[in-house]
């Protein structure tokens, strides 16, 4: 427990410990250990998001001592064995473990070192002249080599003591010769080692200008802004057995066109390896590979005999004989390159140059040099003499293709349309339901509780999907209702199809045919009991209890929300700039009442839009423990023996998942296909039979109200109804309606016996959802996630807060009057564009700090009094392949000019 006698929370799960369902140990071949100098090397990095501990012994003045626990003394598997953490999962430089990390070591790409041809230097980048020096300009070591002034060079090339100018090439001590790494003697070289070296007294303050102290308590990314520090080189030759780069010997590699293996094991593009389809070469990133002495095979298709690119080459030589002795010729040659597109790359530029060349040979016969040899004493001739001369001259006249104009031509530096990449995060089945937002008490006071009712007591009703195509459209073969025709929902703004067309009208379709854009729909009910929400009666400062119809009171307290994990964690590193979305109008034309539509209202809602991003708790049901459907015990004789532990808000399986499927056995689908509080509807009036007596506390209760007998029949409020079902026909019910219940976690799963009348949908279909059991590791890797650290955006709705009027407020950059046309019927609406900088957040929660481990991403809604339907037709996070600028380009050095301009 990480909370005190005094019930105040003392250990930071972040911070101070990581709980790991599902580690494994490493094998001696994952890392080296230094036993002289007391340091453990791993071989292959570690992820942001991965954590390392140890346990270990050692002997110091005749006794043993121990630091944490290994197996064979906590032989029962359920039990934690507890171990040193040497890494988090959060990282943060202002964690102690951040010192434990070693910043003195350099790889340099190459494996099985020689010693006799190894070479290395340090330079600095002379701000003032550009120039790479081998020592710093400046106060008492000026002049002296920055490898003698780190401490790298003590040490003669026979061992003897005395610098000589080479690095100190000591194996296990200053070099790996294995893999290829190099080890400064100095914690952190380049800040306090370098620091000592100065004059405390005559070389500062001006001294602060070459110590780069950022390297070390700053990440990465921050450190390598500071361009005014980050001048330091590290130089050298080397020959080695095997290295991480590999050679095509081949240029311009169309993409896709490398495959590399490792012993006949096809390995992972980008995980295991990168290309560089321009230059030909492959850089093995997967260490343990390198370090195993795999056999690695590159195979390649280069298309460096088929360009595309249209070239010619013609000339001509003319010659004239002028007379008997004179020879005049000329040559002339035109070389022109004709380009694909008009948009060229710096260095890429077609040209167009011609070649004019002229040159004379003149020769003739000159008897008086015969005559004057002769009269010379010691020699004699009678040889015909002759004078020969010859010369040629000739022009570049270079030019460009006129295909990118005639004067002068144009180049680009990048094709800046093509520098943004976008990560889409709009699926809906990528989402599941969030857990409460911790560390806000003025939001969320509720969430101070654990295992406890309370958690979930302000959990209204949030809707997610994609819209399936028989509301959009008549499909036919009748899976669309016929009523949709009839009462022309088709054109419905709250549900209607959306074109690409509507948004980007000048972006031609392929084959004339129009693209349909995909929506995310997030329905909101404020009024609405969510999924394991127990709220009857009032709870003061937390909950304001129900009303007599069974729905919820004070509907602006109440909130829902969807969070998802992120492939790219960590954003520093891909250049996430931007969270972007393009919004129907919430309060468009259709938002009105309607006699047969119970969700739009005539008062338009007000209310607040927050996206986090960091660290999220996977505790769905917050009661501390991870729940997961194949692992409750059913019918069969394989899984009746499952054993489960009971808190007051779950059942949760006694043992850590292995698998991620259901039992083949389809009876144990029922019992195990339960939500992620474990328990069927009768468990749940068992176990929340409380709540269920405090209804008869509410003043004019109506038991026989729909909210009230939905709450009795199903007090988690969690099971599962598919979009479609003979009921739903019946009601007429419309798409928002239909989609009320689809995220609910029990009953989601059905097998193909339970399509019929075991499912209340009704219809020999399809019913399911996923295939998959529900869990509350939304990442899968096996351990529930309780961290809470992350970063918060706000965005407000309303129709004040959302219109034509609010571009550049509220991050709304743009906005656009789409049109669409549906059976006759025009329906036009405007989209707005929102980009929420990364770094532009409301607030920081839970102390977390960097972009470099974002694992996932919560969204929620709160603040309204009202429903609300919000419709993305794009939601993405936005990556660049250029960085800002972030220094000031008028400090010297920066700029060529004294001109501010």
């Amino acid at each position: 427990s990480n909370i005190n006698n005094s019930g105040q929370q003392y250990m930071d799960g972040s911070r101070d410990y990581n709980i790991l369902r599902n580690a494994r140990r490493l094998n001696t071949t994952e890392y080296s250990f230094n036993s002289r100098l007391g340091y453990i090397s791993l071989n292959q990095q570690l992820n942001n998001d991965q954590s390392l501990a140890i346990s270990y012994q050692y002997t110091y003045g005749g006794r043993t001592y121990q630091v944490g626990e290994f197996s064979d003394q906590v032989p029962e598997n359920s039990k934690f064995l507890v171990c040193k953490l040497l890494k988090s999962a959060v990282v943060s430089i202002k964690h102690p473990m951040w010192k434990l990390m070693m910043k003195n070591v350099y790889t340099i790409g190459a494996y099985n070192l020689n010693p006799q041809d190894f070479k290395l230097d340090i330079y600095y980048n002379n701000s003032e002249t550009g120039v790479d020096i081998p020592y710093l300009p400046f106060g008492k070591i000026n002049g002296i080599q920055l490898i003698r002034v780190l401490g790298c060079d003590r040490l003669s090339v026979n061992g003897d003591k005395g610098s000589d100018g080479v690095y100190d090439f000591i194996d296990k001590y200053t070099v790996s010769v294995n893999n290829g790494r190099v080890y400064f003697p100095t914690i952190e070289p380049f800040g306090r080692g370098l620091e000592k070296t100065f004059d405390i007294n005559s070389d500062f303050p001006g001294a602060n200008n070459y110590i780069f102290t950022e390297l070390y308590d700053s990440l990465k990314i921050t450190a390598s802004n500071r361009t005014e520090k980050n001048r330091f080189k590290i130089k050298g030759s080397y020959r080695a057995s095997s290295g991480s780069e590999i050679a095509l010997n081949a240029l311009n590699i169309p993409q896709g066109a490398v495959v590399v293996s490792a012993n006949g094991v096809a390995l992972v593009e980008n995980t295991d390896y990168t290309v560089d389809y321009t230059l030909g070469r492959v850089k093995i990133i997967n260490e343990s590979i390198l370090n195993s002495g795999s056999n690695i095979k590159v195979s390649l298709e280069s298309n460096s005999l088929f360009q595309v690119q249209q070239k010619s080459l013609w000339g001509t030589r003319l010659d004239y004989k002028a007379g008997r002795n004179l020879m005049l010729g000329s040559t002339l040659l035109r070389f022109n390159e004709r380009p694909i597109t008009q948009k060229i790359s710096i260095g890429d530029e077609p040209v167009s140059n011609i070649i004019a060349g002229f040159d004379y040979n003149y020769k003739t016969d000159a008897p008086f040099i015969t005559r004057l040899l002769d009269k010379l004493p010691f020699y004699s001739t009678k040889e015909m003499s002759s004078i020969t001369t010859r010369g040629e001259i000739a022009k570049l006249f270079p030019g460009n293709a006129k295909a990118i104009q005639t004067n002068g031509g144009n180049s680009y530096i990048d094709d800046f349309e093509g520098s943004v990449s976008l990560i889409d995060i709009k699926g809906a089945s990528s989402w599941f339901l969030a857990s409460v937002p911790q560390f806000q008490p003025t939001k969320f006071r509720e969430a101070s509780e654990s295992d406890s009712i309370i958690t979930g007591i302000n959990r209204a009703r949030l809707s997610w999907y994609n819209v399936d195509a028989m509301f959009t459209r008549d499909q036919g073969g009748g899976t669309t209702p016929n009523y949709y025709s009839t009462k022309k929902l088709f054109s419905n703004n709250m549900w209607r199809q959306v074109f690409e067309s509507d948004l980007f009208p000048g972006k031609t379709p392929p084959n004339g045919q129009k693209v349909v854009l995909p929506t995310l729909d997030l329905a909101f009910f404020p009024s609405e009991r969510g999924p394991y929400n127990y709220d009857v009666k009032p709870r003061p400062g937390i909950s304001k209890g129900i009303k007599s119809d069974g729905t919820l009171e004070a509907p602006e307290t109440r909130w829902g929300g969807i969070m998802r994990k992120l492939e790219t964690n960590d954003f520093q590193a891909a250049n996430v700039e931007y969270i972007q979305f393009w919004l129907m109008d919430p309060f468009n034309e259709d938002y009105k009442k309607e006699t047969d539509d119970s969700f739009i209202e005539t008062d338009k809602p007000k209310g607040e839009l927050f996206i986090n991003l960091g660290n999220i708790s996977e505790d769905i049901v917050k009661d501390g423990g991870m729940v997961y459907e194949n692992g409750l015990p059913g019918k069969s004789s394989f899984s009746n023996s499952y054993q489960f532990n009971k808190t007051s808000l779950a059942n949760i399986p006694a043992t850590p998942p292995i698998v991620n499927a259901f039992s083949q056995d389809n009876d144990d689908r029922p019992l195990q296909d339960v939500g992620y509080d474990g328990m069927d509807d009768e468990q749940e009036r068992e176990r929340f039979k409380k709540a269920i007596s405090d209804l008869n506390t509410v003043s004019g209760i109506n038991m026989n109200a729909p909210a009230v007998l939905s709450f009795l029949e199903d007090p988690s409020s969690d099971r599962y109804h598919f979009f479609r079902g003979d009921d739903y026909d019946e009601a007429q019910a419309n798409t928002i309606a239909r989609y009320s219940k689809y995220n609910n976690p029990e009953g989601n799963s059905p097998t193909q016996a339970q399509y019929g009348s075991q499912n209340p949908a009704g219809g020999n279909y399809p019913t399911g959802s996923t295939n998959l059991p529900n869990i509350e590791d939304i990442n899968r890797d096996n351990t529930l996630s309780t961290i809470e650290n992350y970063y918060q955006y706000r965005v407000k709705i309303s129709p004040d807060d959302i219109n034509s009027a609010a571009i550049g407020t509220n991050f709304i950059v743009d906005a656009f009057k789409g049109t669409a046309e549906f059976s006759g019927v025009t329906k036009t609406v405007t989209w707005y564009q929102f980009k929420i900088p990364i770094n532009q957040f409301e607030r920081v929660v839970g102390g977390i700090e960097g972009f470099n481990s974002i694992r996932f991403m919560r969204v929620f809604m709160k603040g309204f009094n009202r429903p609300v339907l919000l419709r993305m037709a794009r939601l993405e996070l936005v990556r660049s392949d250029w960085r800002r600028y972030t220094g000031d380009l008028r400090k010297p050095g920066e700029f060529p000019s004294t001109d501010d301009n």
